[in-house]
């Protein structure tokens, strides 16, 4: 099987300009592809990813790329989609923590359980359950568990009407056990979940 190599950049640490210099490099190298998130590293997440300055360097670079920032909902992804037809693929982040629906509703995939709210909550009660079985393996100690986890909540919590009091309840757990509880007590508010909005 023949390796691959496929690298994630920003436009640069403190200046977007980084990005000529990168490229240049990158286009000197084989690479199945570059995934770019048109931010520098010292904006993190503050502001808007700038997609004059992705288009810039997809013109520039010789590998195929990989489009990555503030795909927050359909409407987010199809307009990178318009403004770049030649991108086929996408990496989203925070946008499926906050909203693990998402990749269901890019595809156009209408299921029930989207439809439904008591099905909607069953399914991301699941997902959550798995996620933290998962993490529970690989993480050592109920800190690094439950710190990795209060992360996830970071990002999905705000998805649901009227969360803030519980989910800054939840965010003070310091154990498994309490976690677990303010976690039950969460779900069993059955507050809506509203992906996109901002409280």
């Amino acid at each position: 099987m023949k390796p691959t190599l496929s690298v994630k950049i920003r436009l640069g640490r403190k200046k977007k300009e980084e990005i000529r210099d990168l490229i240049a490099m990158f286009n000197t190298h084989k690479l199945d592809e570059i995934i770019l998130h048109p931010r520098t590293g010292e904006q993190m997440y503050t502001g808007t990813a700038d997609i004059d300055a992705f288009e810039r360097a997809m013109n520039a670079c010789i590998h195929p790329m990989v489009y990555n920032g503030d795909i927050v909902d359909k409407a987010s992804w199809e307009k990178i989609r318009q403004r770049f037809p030649k991108i086929s693929h996408f990496m989203i982040g925070r946008g499926i923590l906050s909203n693990p629906f998402l990749p269901e509703q890019i595809k156009g995939v209408n299921t029930d359980s989207q439809n439904n709210e008591s099905q909607q909550r069953e399914r991301l009660k699941t997902f959550h359950a798995d996620l933290f079985n998962s993490y529970k393996q690989v993480f050592s100690g109920p800190g690094h568990l439950i710190g990795r986890m209060k992360g996830f909540w970071n990002y999905l919590g705000p998805s649901f009407i009227n969360s803030k009091k519980p989910l800054k309840k939840l965010l003070k757990s310091n154990s498994e056990q309490d976690y677990s509880e303010r976690v039950n007590e969460f779900w069993e508010m059955n507050l809506k979940f509203c992906p996109g909005r901002i409280e």
